[in-house]
């Protein structure tokens, strides 16, 4: 939970975020999602609450955005604003963008987004808070600071303008040996491209049923709802839960991604009885 909360390397949705590192020094932000619906030549504002608990001593926080991209192996990356064709941090203003928080005290800042003409579809950014928590004693002697961060993804949505579609554009099943014998894996890969103007978070299942048409196992594909930026693709693999027999094999995938339709795909594989 920790290392999702620090690096944001897993955007989701909970009520709150909240870090903790040494000597009980807590940063919370609150919420860690701000969706803003705005239309072209118009501006909307929104808070984020950000708390110092469980310190005795004042916390100095900065403010500021970048860009975040949704790699195809499903981590994240961050990168300055304007970086990527789907960025809305060059639209947006922080108030205020560095203050100090007391003790057990908390700040709201304000986050005010403009959208230019002409702009269709969803924009991203991700709104960072970074602050040096109190100096800590290394074992060894001396002193050192410790810095985190927190982030809060910022989506912007221009009204009646959103267009959600999305294809497969890879879909198999493969032999992992692993390093146990006879403790051979079956992964299913499944790559989504989102050929629409909006964020995507696909879900679905895949389906594996046997020669005689029989479901044997049935697994969930992007479980967690990681999110796929407009134009990108990402590629979910997950693993068969359970052993299967030896014999011939159909997968079946669908997938829900947000639009009128599913999409879904098949693929025949085999698995060898064992000692052959």
């Amino acid at each position: 939970m920790k290392k999702a909360i620090i690096f944001l390397s897993l955007l989701v949705a909970v009520s709150c975020l909240l870090s903790e590192i040494a000597h009980g020094f807590r940063i919370n932000i609150d919420p860690p999602r701000v969706s803003l619906s705005v239309a072209p030549g118009k501006q909307k504002s929104s808070y984020i609450t950000v708390s110092n608990m469980g310190s005795d001593q004042p916390m100095y926080v900065r403010a500021y955005l970048e860009d975040v991209v949704y790699l195809p192996d499903g981590t994240n990356e961050f990168l300055p604003i304007g970086s990527t064709p789907w960025s809305c941090g060059e639209w947006a203003q922080l108030r205020p963008a560095e203050f100090e928080i007391p003790p057990n005290r908390e700040e709201s800042v304000k986050i005010t987004v403009k959208v230019p003409e002409g702009i269709e579809g969803g924009r991203y950014a991700v709104v960072f808070f970074e602050t040096t928590g109190p100096t800590a004693k290394p074992k060894e002697g001396g002193t050192a600071n410790i810095s985190l961060r927190l982030g809060s993804i910022l989506s912007v949505i221009v009204p009646g303008t959103e267009v959600y579609d999305a294809k497969l554009i890879n879909f198999g099943v493969s032999l992992e040996e692993a390093e146990e014998e006879g403790k051979d894996i079956y992964k299913v890969s499944c790559t989504i491209f989102n050929q629409g103007n909006v964020l995507i978070r696909p879900k679905g299942s895949v389906k594996i049923i046997d020669s005689a048409e029989v479901k044997v196992a049935e697994i969930s594909v992007n479980a967690d709802q990681s999110g796929i930026l407009p134009r990108t693709s990402q590629n979910f693999l997950v693993d068969i839960d359970r052993e299967l027999a030896g014999g011939d094999y159909t997968a079946q995938v669908i997938i829900d991604y947000g639009g009128e339709e599913l999409i879904a795909g098949q693929t025949s594989f085999s698995v060898k009885t064992k000692g052959q």
